[in-house]
C-alpha cells in the first residue's frame, strides 16, 4: 500500500495497520517458540505476555463484528473498514492474532469482496475508491495500484487460511479448487 503521487500517498494508511500487527504478534510467538526450544524460560515467559496483550487488543480494537470484516487500519476511535486483503494474514500466518470464531466470517467477507481465479482485488469493487485496471501514465497507474487490481501472491495466504478453517479433506479440497476453475 506504498503507492505515492508525487508525496501524497493514493492509498492513505494511518495508526495502525492490521498486517503489522498480524506479523508482530507472529513474531513474537516465533520468539517465544525458539525462546521455549532453547531453554530460555524468561524470553518465553516475556514473550509469551505481549503476544497475549497483543492478541487481546488487536481483537478488540480491529474486530468488527457487523461488518464481519477486520478494520484495515486504526487510530484511536477511528477505524478504516475499507474491505482489503490484508486483512487475511491476521489469520493466514503460523501464529494467527484473530480468533478463530472469526475466520469464516473473514474468509466469507474476503470471498465475495476481493476474489477472483488469478488472485485477490486489493480493494472491494464497492468502495467509492475502487480502481480495477492498471493501465495510463505513471499517475494513473499509481493511483490503480492498490485501489482494487488482482494480486496473485495474496493466494498463497488466502488458501492457507481457508484449510486453517476449514480442513483439507477431499470435500474441502475440492471445493477450492472449483474457486479456481474459472
Amino acid at each position: 500500500m506504498n503507492a505515492y503521487v508525487g508525496t501524497t500517498p493514493v492509498t492513505p494508511r494511518w495508526g495502525k495497520a492490521v498486517e503489522v500487527n498480524a506479523l508482530w504478534y507472529n513474531a513474537l510467538r516465533i520468539v517465544e517458540y525458539f525462546a521455549i526450544k532453547f531453554r530460555d524460560a524468561a524470553t518465553a515467559k516475556a514473550m509469551d505476555r505481549l503476544a497475549l496483550k497483543v492478541y487481546t487488543s488487536f481483537n478488540s480494537v480491529f474486530w468488527n463484528e457487523k461488518k464481519g470484516l477486520v478494520a484495515d487500519c486504526v487510530q484511536r476511535e477511528r477505524k478504516d473498514l475499507s474491505i482489503r486483503p490484508n486483512q487475511i494474514l491476521a489469520m493466514s500466518l503460523s501464529f494467527p492474532v484473530l480468533q478463530k470464531k472469526c475466520w469464516p466470517v473473514v474468509l466469507q467477507t474476503i470471498t465475495q469482496e476481493l476474489f477472483t481465479p488469478f488472485g485477490l482485488r486489493t480493494l472491494s469493487k464497492r468502495s467509492k475508491s475502487y480502481r480495477g485496471r492498471y493501465y495510463g501514465d505513471r499517475l494513473k497507474r499509481s493511483q490503480a495500484e492498490h485501489q482494487g487490481t488482482v494480486w496473485a501472491w495474496l493466494m498463497g495466504p488466502y488458501v492457507r487460511a481457508y484449510l486453517k478453517t476449514y480442513g483439507s479433506a477431499q470435500p474441502i479440497r475440492e471445493k477450492l479448487l472449483k474457486l479456481f476453475e474459472p
